[in-house]
């Protein structure tokens, strides 16, 4: 059947190549239309399974909440400029947006600018949004809006919450509130030593120092105070990839604006949307440039390997066909492209061009033996054909097994280079004959009419020196198969040694601003922009599910909408303690700083530095770095100088100053302290319904019938693949829809690996079977597959020796070389068996070749990708070079052992 399909398509191209071409023409107008409509996604969770409950709760995420896509500005220099710079770009990110160089009329799309605390609830709320401990321990502070009084009570409150606790300070909550509360003192001392220098005190400054030391740090902060974060909530969600685009370069078009004022602040983008929209355009591009560099390669090598520019030319000419053919296909297989099977025209010419290979291989061979077009293409396909159609389908088997996984990864890869390498196959038994026979008949045309024969020399162009390297290690076969089994011994124990990469950051593009400001959230926030979501229906579920997920110990903090909605309970346990602070502050009569009272104010301001030396102490001892770091800056080592050691020379060299300065500085606080803290003891109950809009969009989704909780780990899950296990499991013990960049991974890296093996078995058992009905002899079945077989581990071993990784990416390189690797074999045993015994170096000459050219070239079309900015792509483009390499090598030094270990038994 196989021989008349191939006898059939021959005589089709040489006696009617017209009507080939122009139906070629027609069918390739028409996918290429189809081909436009093919779709992109560059997400993770779109690689699993679409019925996977972490792939449905992500889209429902993204679908639902405002604040699960985002653009983040990171702006970095001084505290004092980079606020500034907040300031100003909030609101022009609000307004219509122009992109230069874009025909793109202004739009708005940004919908609210996130980059401060909600002041205003805070003044409303503050203490009812204190826990009862908390009350407990600071309600002191309250009694007294006198500087001495209140510094006593300052003192006694520290020494209570940090000094002398019931426990130590443990937990990033805890250790974020000692740091507000350090850095409220910090304002505090630095307001308070200017009025006692004889400076007048400036209303707003002292209001701020107020402000801090009731509500904290307004704006979004690191912990050294040199970077700030704004969060930019779209008007689109991130499935819509134009505005992703458009929105990310429109803020960066206005970023660059903004910072040509602030010279001194450095400023750019980071967070979901962007990143999307750099692994989009990175991803894109660099498999364009692939895509070209590869047809422009495979074409320069198969101009200087058969010395002639129209065969190279029409063998391009029939792959560029052959992948629009594919990707008319693959318009109806899928619905969009993933971040896998984006590379798959990479992969289909790196393949596609071995089959033009073979057939112009073999018809070149008999045109220059003196054969006609006609017969030449006739016993060219007749020689070549039967090879070349079953590697096609073997490895289109190869690949259609790669459906059977449950990864969308997997299986859409399977789908689109399984037809898509059939697509390639029928285009060149059809469109390459017919375009080869036409050129001949045209130019025997043209020769006639200028009256001269067309005269063909006989000539080898076969490969002589492959083929004398072939009858060599056939004829050594002792010595071939030892040395065989020796490299492949190595290789096995070398590939169970090779480590795996889980740190999916390692194969994004290097450099860019939104992969290395990553980077700079988590050094200076010591915040992971990797967490994990918790989605509840209730504002009841979620607080249940923020308590939960706190008590893990892979979790470093949840925010949830309970940071704002306590429970009724909690809010009424809280009221007498408000109350209570609020019937002091009411009644609290200050009194003036009186000479006698000086000794006291200096002994207060000393057990505070004391305190801070303390509580510096017990920080380092506890390993809470920041809380350490941040005393040391405040209170200082021995001999520093700090803002204690300003106030201790103010007293010795400048005492007259210190009484009007404290008064001046009480009478300039307390009025505005008073009224801060008797707003802040408002008892009204906290409901959904007077929370401020900004607060429950960031945390309800638009029907405000689902709240999202965010989990932070404690550590980097991509060092370490053991604790995101752990911080996955820990997440899915709270609630088995927990979902999020660490859980998608971890299922993916897990659900890739399953299916990949399974994938590899199915296809070495298809194979086979397919090998074995071709021969009809398990056998030879056996001994075409084994130069695969081993040129996988050959692969994987050699890029453990010199240091590689596998990574999610490149480890579908192993199923992928199952597939590919097969034709070697496959077109070495079917010359071998139709040239019969002592012809390996024939075989070799010839078929090896032709087998040695579609590997240089499929290597070529695979090495294009290392070149891709994006490094996933380039981790995949250099283990698939390596794994063809092998599977050639293994082609010409163990077949030619087996060829000349059978033919020595049979003779």
């Amino acid at each position: 059947m196989r021989d008349r399909l191939i006898e059939k398509l021959a005589n089709m191209s040489v006696s009617r190549p017209g009507y080939v071409l122009i139906g070629t023409l027609i069918f390739t107008i028409i996918m290429a239309v189809l081909a436009g409509n093919i779709g992109v996604t560059m997400r993770w969770s779109d690689m699993l399974p679409e019925h996977d409950k972490r792939t449905i709760e992500f889209d429902r995420i993204i679908k639902e909440f405002e604040s699960a896509s985002s653009i983040v500005v990171v702006v970095q220099g001084d505290e004092a400029r980079i606020k500034e710079f907040a300031d100003v770009l909030a609101p022009r990110c609000l307004e219509p947006l122009l992109i230069p160089g874009k025909d793109v009329e202004p739009t708005v799309y940004v919908k609210r600018a996130d980059y401060k605390q909600e002041v205003g609830f805070m003044r409303e709320h503050g203490f009812m949004l204190m826990k009862e401990d908390d009350l407990k321990n600071m309600k002191d502070i309250f009694q007294d809006p006198g500087l001495i009084p209140l510094l006593t009570n300052i003192n006694d409150s520290f020494e209570k919450e940090y000094i002398q606790p019931d426990e130590p300070m443990s937990g990033r909550e805890e250790e974020d509130g000692a740091l507000i509360f350090l850095n409220s003192i910090d304002t505090w001392l630095a307001s308070m030593y200017s009025a006692f220098n004889g400076n007048v005190p400036d209303e707003t400054a002292t209001e701020l120092a107020v402000d801090k030391f009731l509500l904290g740090e307004p704006y979004l902060l690191s912990y050294d105070r040199q970077a700030l974060i704004m969060n930019l909530v779209p008007t689109f969600p991130i499935t819509e990839m134009d505005m992703m685009i458009n929105g990310t370069d429109a803020v960066q078009s206005l970023l660059d604006e903004t910072l040509k004022d602030f010279p001194d602040v450095q400023a750019g983008l980071t967070g979901f949307i962007p990143l999307g929209r750099d692994e989009f355009v990175y991803g894109t591009q660099g498999m364009e440039a692939s895509m070209l560099l590869a047809i422009i390669a495979i074409g320069g090598l198969l101009f200087i390997t058969l010395r002639m520019w129209v065969a190279p030319l029409l063998a391009m000419t029939n792959l560029i066909i052959g992948l629009i053919w594919a990707a008319g296909l693959t318009s109806l297989l899928v619905e969009q492209l993933n971040v896998m099977t984006m590379m798959f025209m990479v992969i289909l010419a790196g393949l596609g061009i071995d089959f033009s290979i073979h057939i112009i291989s073999a018809f070149t061979e008999n045109l220059a033996l003196g054969k006609g077009a006609g017969d030449s293409m006739r016993k060219g396909m007749h020689s070549s054909g039967k090879g070349v159609m079953t590697g096609a389908v073997t490895t289109s088997f190869a690949f259609l097994a790669l459906t059977i996984g449950d990864s969308r990864a997997m299986s859409e890869m399977g789908w689109v280079t399984g037809f898509g390498l059939l697509a390639v196959c029928v285009s060149s038994f059809t469109t390459l004959p017919a375009m080869l026979v036409m050129r001949e008949k045209r130019k025997a045309k043209r020769l006639q009419k200028k009256g001269t024969d067309l005269v063909i020399k006989s000539r080898d162009i076969s490969f002589t020196r492959l083929g004398q390297w072939g009858d060599l290690l056939s004829r050594k076969w002792g010595f071939t198969l030892v040395a065989s089994v020796l490299i492949t011994t190595v290789l096995v124990w070398q590939s169970f040694q090779i480590e795996f990469d889980y740190n999916y950051m390692n194969m994004e593009p290097e450099g860019i601003p939104s992969v290395t400001l990553q980077d700079t959230v988590v050094e200076k926030f010591d915040l992971s922009m990797d967490f994990a979501y918790l989605v509840a229906e209730s504002v009841e579920e979620s607080r249940a599910l923020g308590e939960q997920a706190k008590d893990l110990n892979t979790v470093a903090s949840v925010e949830d909408i309970s940071l704002y909605l306590p429970s009724p309970e909690q809010q009424q346990k809280r009221m007498p303690h408000i109350a209570e602070i609020h019937e002091s502050m009411r009644n609290a009569s200050m009194s003036e700083i009186k000479p006698a009272d000086l000794d006291l104010l200096v002994a207060e301001i000393e057990r505070l530095e004391m305190n801070i030396i303390e509580l510096q102490t017990l920080a380092y001892i506890g390993g809470q770095d920041k809380v350490y770091k941040r005393s040391v800056e405040i209170a200082g080592a021995e001999g520093e100088e700090t803002i204690f050691t300003r106030i201790y020379d103010l007293v010795t060299e400048k005492a007259e100053l210190i009484l009007p300065g404290a008064s001046a500085f009480q009478n300039n606080y307390s009025e505005y302290f008073r009224e801060s803290v008797l707003s802040m003891t408002n008892t009204e109950p906290i409901t959904l319904e007077n929370l401020p809009e900004t607060v429950v969009d960031r945390y309800a989704n638009r029907d405000r019938n689902m709240f999202l909780v965010t989990a932070l780990p404690t550590d980097n899950i991509w060092t370490d693949f053991t604790f995101l296990d752990e911080f996955t499991d820990d997440m899915e013990s709270v609630s088995e829809r927990a979902t999020g960049m660490p859980p998608v991974f971890n299922a993916l890296i897990t659900i890739i690996a399953r299916d990949g093996r399974n994938a590899a078995i199915l296809t070495l058992l298809v194979v086979f079977v397919l090998l074995t009905i071709d021969f009809r002899n398990p056998g030879h079945a056996l001994m075409a597959m084994l130069p695969l077989g081993a040129g996988v581990f050959w692969m994987v071993g050699f890029m453990a020796l010199i240091g590689d990784m596998l990574d999610v990416l490149n480890v579908m390189s192993i199923p992928l070389i199952i597939g590919i690797g097969i034709d070697h074999g496959v077109h070495v045993m079917h010359r071998w068996r139709r040239e019969g015994r002592g012809s390996a170096k024939v075989v070799f000459a010839s078929t090896g070749k032709a087998i040695l050219l579609s590997s240089l070239t499929t290597m070529i079309a695979f090495f294009s990708m290392v070149f891709s900015v994006y490094r996933g792509y380039a981790s995949l483009g250099w283990a698939l070079v390596v794994g063809v390499g092998a599977c050639f090598l293994t082609s010409v030094i163990i077949l030619p052992g087996i060829i000349g270990l059978i033919e020595r038994r049979r003779s």
